[in-house]
């Protein structure tokens, strides 16, 4: 397919903002989001910068790609595994190019500290020798005990990269399925175009190219609950019982990985999810019943492994880590 000159005049415009995104950022230390005492109530000055950068530069990009494709393509020009290949790459130039395989927050550490305890098929280690030079952030030591007291999710996710020796690599795989998702979210509600839209904005979004390639689990929580919501539409549009079920599961199996990753966002999905059921509970209540029963089989597993892990840690299965005296 051929460009005309228009799309390619701004296409290139949108190259020259994104890179200028990428240089006044890296110029101005945006990487540096670690937040001390001092920046709890504030802005810090990295996350400054990624704030000017974007105003300045990202945002005008994606408008830029707005304009090169008028309203749309008739048909989304990628298939979802050639979307998928390249948010993949675009995250892992960012991990391994700009952060240098590193992180760029406080709780990075914390998270792979867990990590490689959970590898290790342990939950806690012993206290080191001398608590005041090992103290840090989402780290502390109880009864006896020396643990991370952030959800066990991420880290869990971790393991499998511990074993390889790159930590962050299945992260990086999931959150790649984050611009697979919103396009494929919004092509249902609002059709092709919107849906085109919606993974290429996604995918040139700076918040996903840093946020995906960091250990944090907000992008990870976006990809679960992008899932969700695309088994419980399926579960929506399904006609035979057995399916209706099999989705329904898979919407569970989502949300209850939620629960390990992020426990706020797992309480307002929960709700979301049930007030969805009840505005349908009416018209079809055996079929809502049986969405609801078979959601829950999903979600037993992951409440199951949040319980066990509190026990591990804390020698009670409903004491949550953070909630420590």
């Amino acid at each position: 397919m051929e460009w005309p000159l228009r799309r390619r005049v701004w296409v290139g415009l949108a190259g020259l903002a994104l890179a200028g995104w990428w240089a006044f950022a890296l110029r101005l230390g945006a990487w540096d989001l670690v937040r001390g005492p001092q920046d709890q109530l504030h802005l810090p000055a990295g996350e400054q910068a990624v704030w000017v950068a974007t105003l300045a530069f990202a945002l005008p990009a994606q408008l830029l790609l707005t304009l090169a494709w008028g309203k749309g393509p008739t048909r989304t020009p990628w298939s979802a595994g050639k979307l998928y290949a390249v948010a993949l790459l675009a995250l892992a130039a960012v991990h391994f190019g700009v952060l240098g395989a590193g992180t760029v927050n406080d709780d990075g550490p914390a998270y792979l500290f867990q990590a490689r305890l959970l590898a290790a098929g342990h939950a806690t280690a012993p206290p080191p020798p001398d608590l005041v030079h090992f103290d840090y952030s989402f780290l502390t030591v109880h009864g006896g005990r020396w643990f991370s007291y952030l959800q066990p999710g991420l880290s869990l996710l971790m393991v499998p990269g511990v074993w390889l020796g790159l930590p962050a690599l299945p992260i990086l795989l999931v959150n790649a399925a984050v611009p697979v998702l919103a396009r494929a979210l919004a092509r249902r509600l609002a059709g092709d175009a919107a849906g085109h839209w919606a993974g290429l904005l996604a995918l040139t979004s700076p918040w996903f190219l840093i946020g995906g390639a960091t250990v944090e689990p907000y992008l990870p929580l976006l990809a679960l609950v992008g899932a969700a919501w695309w088994a419980v539409g399926q579960m929506a549009r399904a006609v035979a019982a057995p399916v209706t079920a099999r989705w329904a599961a898979a919407a569970g199996l989502a949300i209850g990985a939620v629960v390990v990753l992020r426990s706020v966002e797992f309480g307002l999905l929960g709700l979301a999810f049930g007030a969805h059921q009840a505005l349908r509970l009416r018209a079809a209540p055996r079929r809502v019943l049986l969405e609801s029963a078979a959601l829950l089989v999903g979600v037993a597993p992951w409440i199951g492994v949040l319980l066990a892990y509190n026990h591990a840690v804390t020698g009670s299965a409903t004491q949550v880590p953070m909630l420590l005296p």
